[in-house]
């Protein structure tokens, strides 16, 4: 590969494209000092790929980019073209069809890089990938500069290492074996990773397993549970049903008992309701007696009360008596003692009444003397607080309208600066180019609009367009691979055929020798050019046997000297100038060569030979035959006069025609099938072709849609964003001007306040003055005022106290009197009540003596008639008992058998209660045993004979034990547990991938190590025998 010429345009000195030819292998670039002699090997450089501006003598990568002079302009782009001549073929790969190769690298001024192999844009790596191991590089030895022999005298073992490998050309293959380093390395990082997920998926898998089976455990558990506790229903429903029929036999026993219990109650009632009535008529009559005698009793009673009531009565008379003259001596010593205190008091109340007086008279003149002081203070004080407010609201107001005024000055410049600032941004606000901008927007907008609904409107056609593609694809992939099985299966079929036809018409080796020495193997056989009619190949076989694989010659002179040099083996030969034979036909016979559509020369050979359809039809034609003559059916059984042939297929040879009628059949339809699928696959590509347009057209339009969607965004957007700012602006202007019209309002209004607030302030300083000289004098007055009002209160209180002792004692001996006098008066009406109460106790005394004899009398005639009435009272209590016995009796009788009819009236009930909860229960369990889908009646013909309630309970128990030691149960672990599966295998067989893969790439490294070696070896040795020679 040789450099044919370089191409420069705005690369440093070369402003206009220029072209540099390289004719032959040594070239010189002679001028003077400046001219871009060092740029163009500049120029080869930045076109192999170099990075650093500093190779370059620059400062950054741009500075390539011509920059203009006096009398040019700057260029805006940098471009360098290498063309390579590739006439030897030295380029591998897909560049080593081209006889020329073009490197071109363009610079942009905003630093943009593009490299381009043969005009298509590709990566600097491609372009680098080329010349790897060709020595030619952005900065390799191929490129001598200055400096650059001594740097390989001087180099260091490495360095020179890196030349003599890019010189073997081994460069590549440390690039590709830094590649397969990288893909082993990705390949170790993908294994890790496979080998984490597969470790975790197989622990996953571990406790899914388990958990799938317990998951099958607990289904196969709960079947069970569910057909045993039905079967436990059903036992249930059975013993109920069972104890529910023998109740209703006891209830109904019941019931007879509880009828004859309520027949004896009732004959029971009968006989008391007899004997009640005679028990009323008694029980009054004894009533009336007992009634008498109580009587009696009461009086009797009575009569010995009123005796016992005189006795006791004397006994307290006398006692009363004493106690009265007790207490009438005791008042009457009381009262004394109280009129001695009496005369005592009076005496000290006559001594205090003169004292009082005076103290009295005295307090009264201190008393005015205090009042006369106190108005006057009173009025002084009065003076100086009317003065004190009167001094202290001019003040006030002094200090109130100094505030306000210079509050209002404040607010006045704070308004003078408001109204200034307001101004100035009504005056900055605008609105009139965004009014013009809106309504070129609202325009634009309606445009977009319009656009996308067209371009809408093309992509639902595009993608009906696809659609329709897409399904004429599937049909004709669907054709397609149903004629290529049918392809398939016809040349198997064919290839078959061909393989049973060549070795059935194979020849002796020595004959095949001798045909293709003589240039005889390309004549056909017979078999090959043989056509028969349908149904008759097999008679033709049987005639012509082992001369289906007869040559077909062109005459016997060419080959009639050649037969002597055929010394083993057998061959029959026929001559393919024989255009027709004479057919002799006999009355109802058809000539057998007649059924030969093709092959003419194998007509004499089938000369005298007939058919017929049957064996019977040809025995009976026999006698028609001449001795040379036969006749064959379409099944091969071939006979004449004295004998008979049939052949089943024994022979090699058999089936030869059919095959071959075969295995034309199946050219023509491989031929036609060929031609179907060539049409197909030229319709498949002329659809996917369509579809490509399609899809590109969609693309495109889908593209455009989304291009219409963002500027018509970008410019809703902006519109709406131009409308708000539109109305913030009108609304920002009204709410300033009303801001500023209100301010000026308030200045004005704080202007006539700061003139109200001085005339106010002048009138307040003006009363401050005046109340200053007034002040000292009330001071004064009010203090001499005070210290005469302490000593007029100070002897008034002194007078006031003395007073008020005396007064006090005034009223206690004058309350001390009053007490006394009544209790002498109350003394006295008590000892008078006391003496009449004497004398009536003494009266009553003498009177209780008297009737004592005739109550006496009065209670022994009481006595006797008590007795008598008491013997009729015993005599009707008598005989009311022993009615009361028989009631008694008959009602002990009525109540067993009302005992015993609630006895077992209550015991039907509890049976009858019993009885509902059996029918309950039974009825629950039903409904329990459909409600699980259950058959009652089927479930009772499926239980074992010997099931049992406690022994069903027992293996419910059994069952519920064994699920609840399963644990929790993940009912959907069996269905995640197959699909983990799953993606385990597919991750096994990822892995296996990789493992794979991994295995190549090492071979792959190993490959290069050895390879790389062996060239560096070679290298080596050549540069020291050349450094030999050189240096001997």
């Amino acid at each position: 590969m040789r450099l044919k010429s370089i191409k420069l345009a705005g690369f440093k000195s070369f402003v206009d494209p220029t072209v540099v030819h390289f004719p032959s292998n040594m070239c010189g670039v002679v001028g003077p000092n400046g001219c871009g002699k060092s740029n163009i090997i500049d120029a080869v450089r930045w076109v192999m790929g170099e990075s650093s501006a500093k190779h370059l003598r620059g400062e950054s990568m741009t500075d390539v980019i011509f920059k203009g002079s006096n009398s040019r302009k700057p260029v805006g782009k940098a471009s360098v073209e290498l063309v390579f001549d590739n006439n030897e073929g030295r380029v591998t790969g897909e560049y080593a069809a081209f006889s020329e190769i073009s490197v071109k690298r363009l610079l942009t001024s905003d630093a943009k890089n593009f490299y381009f192999l043969n005009g298509a844009k590709c990566r600097r790596r491609d372009v680098m990938d080329i010349f790897l191991g060709t020595g030619l590089g952005p900065r390799s030895y191929a490129i001598i500069s200055q400096g650059i022999v001594s740097n390989l005298v001087e180099s260091k073992p490495e360095e020179l290492r890196v030349f003599i490998e890019e010189a073997a050309g081994i460069s590549k293959y440390k690039e590709r074996r830094r590649e397969t380093e990288n893909r082993i390395r990705r390949t170790n990082e993908n294994l890790e990773r496979l080998t984490d997920l597969r470790e975790e998926l197989g622990r996953r898998l571990g406790h899914l397993q388990r958990q799938a089976q317990a998951a099958e455990k607990y289904k196969e558990y709960k079947a069970d549970e569910r057909l045993k506790k039905a079967q436990l229903q059903a036992l249930r429903w059975k013993s109920i049903n069972d104890g529910a029929m023998s109740q209703e036999h006891v209830i109904g026993e019941l019931e007879v008992q509880v009828e004859a219990a309520v027949s004896q109650q009732r004959s029971a009632d009968a006989r008391s309701e007899e004997d009640r009535a005679a028990q009323m008529e008694l029980s009054d009559r004894f009533h009336q007696t007992q009634t008498k005698f109580y009587g009696t009793g009461n009086e009797v009673t009575r009569l010995e009360q009123t005796l016992r009531h005189k006795e006791e009565r004397a006994k307290e008379l006398v006692h009363d008596l004493e106690q009265l003259e007790q207490g009438w001596q005791e008042a009457r010593e009381q009262m004394a003692e109280d009129q001695s205190q009496l005369e005592m008091l009076e005496a000290e109340k006559l001594e205090i009444e003169p004292e009082l007086e005076l103290l009295i008279e005295q307090e009264a003149g201190s008393g005015d003397a205090l009042a006369q002081v106190e108005d006057e203070m009173h009025r002084l004080q009065q003076n100086w607080d009317q003065f004190n407010q009167r001094s202290h609201e001019p003040r006030r107001t002094a200090e109130v309208e100094q505030s306000r005024i210079q509050h209002a000055e404040q607010v006045i410049q704070r308004l003078v600066e408001r109204e200034k600032k307001l101004r100035e941004e009504i005056e900055s606000l605008g609105g009139g180019d965004d009014q013009e901008e809106i309504e070129l927007l609202s325009e634009r907008l309606t445009e977009l609009e319009m656009t996308r609904e067209t371009q809408e409107i093309r992509q639902e056609e595009t993608l009906a367009d696809i659609e329709k593609n897409r399904q004429a694809l599937d049909e004709l992939l669907e054709t397609r691979d149903r004629q290529r099985s049918e392809l398939s299966t016809l040349r198997g079929r064919h290839a078959s055929l061909e393989a049973l036809q060549q070795a059935a018409m194979g020849q002796d080796t020595g004959v095949v020798v001798w045909m293709e020495e003589h240039g005889l193997q390309h004549c056909p056989k017979l078999a090959e050019k043989l056509q028969v009619q349908n149904g008759w190949e097999l008679a033709v076989e049987t005639v012509l046997g082992d001369s289906l694989q007869a040559l077909c010659v062109d005459g016997f002179d060419p080959v009639a000297g050649l037969l002597g040099n055929l010394e083993q083996g057998s061959a029959v030969l026929l001559d393919s100038s024989l255009t027709s034979i004479k057919q002799v036909d006999k009355s109802g016979l058809v000539a057998l060569a007649s059924k030969v559509v093709a092959g003419n020369e194998a007509l004499p050979l089938l000369a005298g030979i007939f058919t017929c359809e049957s064996l019977e039809q040809a025995l009976a034609l026999r006698d028609q035959l001449e001795p040379h003559e036969s006749i064959i059916t379409a099944e091969g059984l071939w006979l004449s006069h004295s004998w008979l042939r049939v052949n089943r297929g024994v022979d090699s040879n058999s089936g030869v025609l059919e095959r071959q009628q075969e295995l034309e059949d199946l050219a023509i339809k491989l031929e036609q099938l060929e031609h179907s699928l060539a049409l197909l696959d030229q319709n498949l590509q002329n659809l996917r072709e369509q579809g490509e347009t399609f899809e590109h057209r969609r693309k495109d339009i889908q593209q455009q849609l989304t291009d219409l969607n963002r500027t018509q965004g970008e410019v809703r957007a902006d519109l709406q964003g131009r409308k708000v700012r539109l109305e913030q602006f009108s609304e920002r202007r009204k709410r300033l001007e009303q801001e500023l019209g209100d301010s000026q309002e308030q200045h004005l209004m704080e202007q006539e306040r700061v003139s109200e607030s001085r005339l106010k302030l002048q009138e307040a300083l003006d009363i401050m003055e005046y109340d200053s000289s007034h002040k000292d004098e009330l001071l004064e007055q009010r203090e001499q005022c005070r210290e005469k009002l302490e000593t007029v209160r100070q002897r008034s209180r002194h007078d006031k106290e003395r007073s008020h002792q005396l007064a006090l004692r005034q009223q206690t001996i004058a309350s001390q009197v009053v007490s006394l006098q009544a209790a002498i008066e109350r003394l006295s009406q008590q000892s008078t009540k006391l003496r009449e109460r004497r004398e009536l106790l003494q009266a009553s005394l003498s009177e209780s003596h008297s009737p004592e004899g005739e109550l006496q009398e009065q209670l022994e005639i009481v006595l006797a008639r008590r007795l008598e009435e008491e013997e009729a009272m015993q005599e009707a209590r008598s005989q009311l008992e022993m009615v009361e016995q028989r009631l008694q009796q008959y009602e002990k009788e009525r109540q067993a058998a009302e005992q015993k009819a609630q006895t077992v009236r209550s015991r039907l009930e509890k049976l009858r209660m019993d009885w509902q909860g059996m029918q309950v229960r039974r009825t629950t369990l039903a409904e329990q045993l459909k409600e699980d889908q259950f058959d009652l009646q089927t479930v009772l013909d499926n239980i074992p004979e010997e099931a049992s309630e406690q022994s069903w309970e027992y293996e419910l128990e059994r069952l519920q034990a064994r699920i609840e030691r399963l644990g929790a149960i993940n009912l959907a672990a069996i269905e995640e547990y197959e699909t983990q599966s799953e993606r385990k295998s597919y991750l096994d067989a990822q892995n296996q991938d990789l493992e794979s893969a991994l295995e190549t790439l090492e071979n792959a490294i190993r490959k290069i190590d050895r390879e790389t070696r062996q060239r560096f070896k070679s290298t080596f040795d050549k540069v020291n025998a050349g450094l030999q020679e050189l240096f001997p």
